[in-house]
C-alpha cells in the first residue's frame, strides 16, 4: 500500500504526517498531536470547509482529487477555553 500524507497547517506553520490510505483520522491526528506536543482537548481539526470526522479513515474523509494524490490539508486551530476570563467573552461591545 502507498503512503499518503497529512499536512497539518498550524498557525502558518505546516506539519506533515505520513500515513497509510486506510488509516483512521483519530490516529493521524493522535500522531500529530505526539509529534507537536498538543493534548487533544486543546485544538480541533477543519477540513474542506467543515470539521474532521476522527471515524472516518484518511480515503473516507478526503475529497476525491485529494484522495488521488493521496495528501490532505488540515487546518488547526485552538479551542477557546470559555472560562478564562472569569467566563466574559474575550471581546467587548462597544
Amino acid at each position: 500500500m502507498s503512503e499518503a500524507e497529512a499536512e497539518f497547517v498550524y498557525e502558518g506553520k505546516k506539519i506533515i504526517i505520513q500515513c497509510n490510505p486506510d488509516n483512521k483520522m483519530i490516529d493521524i491526528i493522535k500522531s500529530f498531536e505526539l509529534k507537536e506536543g498538543f493534548k487533544k482537548e486543546e485544538l480541533y481539526y477543519m477540513y474542506g470547509g467543515g470539521m474532521v470526522n476522527e471515524n472516518l479513515t484518511f480515503n473516507t474523509q478526503a475529497n476525491k482529487i485529494d484522495a488521488e494524490r493521496k495528501k490532505i490539508s488540515i487546518l488547526v486551530n485552538k479551542r477557546i477555553n470559555e472560562d478564562s476570563n472569569d467566563g466574559k467573552k474575550s471581546l467587548k461591545k462597544i
